[in-house]
Parts: C-alpha cells; sequence; structure tokens
C-alpha cells in the first residue's frame, strides 16, 4: 500500500513484475493489494488490465475497481462493474437453487427457477429446466406452463412451443387463464395468426392480458387497423388498458402510417386513462415521427422528453434519419448512442448507411477509418436453429449470447420485447 502513490509507483510496478515473476498473481490477496494501489496512483488503465486478468474476485476487487474508476471522474465505468458485479451474485444465487433442485422434487422449486430465467432472457435454459423438471418426477402445473410457454415466445421456436402447447392439453391445463394466454402469445411471437384467434376466449371472457396480446399480434402481423379496433372493444367492455397495450398501439400507428391517430392516443394514454409515459412509449412517438418524415418534430420532441433519453430513442432517431437521408442530425443521433456504448459497431453501421444513401461517400469512408482507429469491428449477422433435444453444451450456450448480443441490431429499434 506504501507505493499507492505516483512517487512509489514504479517500484510498485517492480513489485508487480516479481510476482508474476514467482507466480502469485493467482493469489486474490495480492492481486487485490496491486489492483487498489493501480487505483490509488491514478492509473485506472493497469487496474483494469489486472482486474481482467485476476482468476478470481471478491468483493475488495469489485469495490477497488470502481473506486478507481470514481477517482478517474468516470462514474459510467464505475456503474458498469456495479452491474457486473450484481449479476455475478444474481448467478451465485442460481447457481445455489440449481443445487438444491437436483435434490428436490418440489414444483415450487422448479418453477421459480423457470421464471426466473424466462424473466431475466434465459429462455433456452428456462427449457431445458422444464425438461429437467420432467426427468426429476416433480409434478408439472400451470406456473410450469406459463413461464415455459413465455420462454417460447421470447425465443420465437414454434415447434417447442407447439409440444409444451400439446403437453398443457394433455395434462388438462389448458383451460387455466394464464397458460392460455401463453400458447396465445407463444403464436403470436411466431407469426401464427389463426392459432391466436382459435385460443382467443370471448371478448366478455378476456383478460387484459388477452387483449394485449391480440393487440401486439396484429401490430406484429401488419393488421393496423384491427389493432385499434381491438383497443376501442377492449375499452367499451370496461377493461382498463395498461403501459403494454400503448406500446403495442403505438406501434401499429408508427408502422400503419397512422402519426396523427398515434400521436392522439399518446395524449389520451395519460390524461383519459391515467397511464404514465415510459420510456418505450417515447421511443414508439420517436419513431411514428421520423418514419413520416417528421425529423424536426422529432428532435424537439426528444429535448422536450421528461425523462433523459435512452440509447434507444437516439437510435429510433439514427433509423428514421437513414430513411429520409439526414445526415447531420443522423451525425447527433450517432453521437449520443456513443455516449452509452462507444464501441457499439450498429451506431456506426447506421450512420454510415445515411451517408451512403445520401451520396455523401467521404463521410462513410470516415465513418470506416473512425471505426478502424477505435477497433471497433462490424459484426457479422447470426443465424441459428435449436430444439429441445439438443445436448451440445457449448452451441446451448452460445445460441443465447448471440441473440442477444445481436437482437438490437438486427431488428428495428422500436420492437421491444413486452409482457404483462
Amino acid at each position: 500500500m506504501v507505493c499507492g502513490s505516483m512517487d512509489n509507483l514504479k517500484w510498485g510496478q517492480g513489485i508487480h513484475g516479481l510476482v508474476v515473476k514467482l507466480g502469485l498473481d493467482s493469489n486474490i490477496c495480492i492481486c487485490n493489494t496491486l489492483l487498489t494501489m493501480y487505483s490509488n496512483a491514478g492509473r485506472p488503465k493497469e487496474a483494469e488490465e489486472l482486474f481482467q486478468e485476476m482468476p478470481e474476485r471478491d468483493l475488495i476487487s469489485w469495490n477497488s475497481i470502481m473506486a478507481g474508476y470514481v477517482l478517474d471522474g468516470k462514474f459510467l465505468n464505475a456503474l458498469k462493474v456495479l452491474v457486473q458485479m450484481l449479476k455475478r451474485l444474481h448467478a451465485q444465487i442460481l447457481n445455489s437453487l440449481l443445487k438444491a433442485r437436483l435434490l428436490s422434487k418440489d414444483p415450487v422449486t422448479w418453477n421459480i427457477m423457470i421464471a426466473a430465467n424466462t424473466h431475466h432472457g434465459d429462455g433456452e435454459e428456462a427449457i431445458k429446466l422444464f425438461m429437467e423438471m420432467q426427468r426429476a418426477g416433480a409434478d408439472l402445473d400451470q406456473f410450469s406452463f406459463s413461464s415455459s410457454l413465455a420462454a417460447t415466445a421470447n425465443l420465437a421456436i414454434l415447434d417447442e412451443g407447439k409440444q409444451l402447447h400439446c403437453q398443457a392439453i394433455k395434462l388438462g391445463f389448458d383451460s387455466y387463464l394464464y397458460v392460455t394466454n401463453g400458447i396465445m402469445d407463444m403464436y403470436g411471437k411466431c407469426a401464427e395468426m389463426d392459432d391466436v384467434l382459435k385460443m382467443l376466449p370471448e371478448p366478455n371472457m378476456r383478460s387484459r392480458l388477452s387483449w394485449n396480446i391480440l393487440i401486439s399480434t396484429f401490430a406484429r402481423y401488419g393488421l393496423f387497423d384491427k389493432a385499434r379496433e381491438a383497443f376501442h372493444e377492449m375499452v367499451k367492455l370496461g377493461i382498463k388498458p395498461d403501459h403494454v397495450t400503448f406500446v403495442s398501439l403505438l406501434s401499429a400507428c408508427s408502422h400503419g402510417g397512422l402519426v396523427e391517430e398515434g400521436l392522439a392516443y399518446f395524449s389520451l394514454m395519460t390524461r383519459q386513462f391515467g397511464v404514465p409515459a415510459h420510456i418505450e412509449h417515447y421511443v414508439c412517438i420517436i419513431d411514428l415521427l421520423g418514419r413520416s418524415g417528421r425529423l424536426f418534430e422529432a428532435e424537439n420532441f426528444i429535448k422536450e422528453m421528461p425523462v433523459p433519453p435512452n440509447e434507444f430513442v437516439w437510435r429510433s432517431l439514427l433509423a428514421a434519419c437513414r430513411i429520409h437521408g439526414n445526415v447531420e442530425l443522423g451525425r447527433k443521433a450517432a453521437e449520443n448512442i456513443l455516449q452509452f456504448n462507444p464501441s457499439d459497431d450498429s451506431a456506426y453501421v447506421l450512420f454510415s448507411n445515411v451517408c451512403a444513401n445520401s451520396g455523401k461517400w467521404d463521410h462513410v469512408e470516415y465513418v470506416r477509418e473512425h471505426m478502424q482507429s477505435y477497433r471497433v469491428k462490424k459484426q457479422p449477422a447470426f443465424n441459428t436453429t435449436f430444439t429441445l433435444h439438443d445436448t451440445d453444451e457449448d452451441r446451448r450456450n452460445s445460441v443465447f449470447e448471440t441473440i442477444v448480443e445481436r437482437l438490437a441490431l438486427e431488428m428495428e429499434p422500436w420492437i421491444f420485447y413486452h409482457s404483462g
């Protein structure tokens, strides 16, 4: 700790070299001391390299790297490390539950695991757990099916969803409302409109979730007027819409070119129905205005938002600039996206397309050179197919990671996962 200042840093670096030479660089106590030294000496780069190379980390390790970022004024980096630490803690808790579940036939334990993985985006793992639950002899119930169906819906894997549907019918769980909604949602996200309508309860028997799924499916299928009709029928029957309802409704208006109608619904959302605007609603409005070419209004809307715009807001504006060839506004949007993630290849690619569509080839070359200087590489698109019966562990693990990393780039920014 004596070396934790600029004057004594050379001595500390010498000791670090000796630690590596003696093979002591796997000792967590020594690594934590070196990490604290670099952080206190204002050398965040060295501290970060050491942190990434550490084979094991404890609470002191995480606190030291965060303190180093804070001292260096890199508060966003410190926040990112905190999120990583919390994710690691979450994974450790899940692993502990996993060990416990192997000895248990209690369906509650299994259902918690399936629901947790589905909620956190680990859909493939959720399906795998459902299969293990069956093999363990635990009793399946409506919650097992509803969470597993949500996982297949989010991954849009129709075959596995149909298998779950058949099992639910066989075991008599298809009459439960949560399961029915789960089956509808699965078919809707797999673009199977006929199957959604077959499962749809009578209007006076539909829950708000049923209506939301119907409106969302109509919007996804390009039946924008039907989405609006379903909304008005829902309200007429006394079902109060929620924030999910309006995300689907505003998305339908955006893609249907119904600009004035979408703006009217956005106003009604808070004024008549008391639903507070969330960031995804603002993104829908930016997309609505941007698609119709009203880029000036979209920019002013961002300025007047009561909450700070996130990267999805700017990405939606950038996508609109690509459609209408507005280079200057596209540059501004891309710069704001890169403030959230300087290595975001999709921001560079989208802005490059804006320039190319406008014939600004010198700008395109500049963007490419900028990417090279910052070592940002365009990631390839993905193509993946899997089933519940895959046994290749590495393949199963890589599928979900690839989907998460590439989904935002491959799909348009207005699309959001919503449940409820």
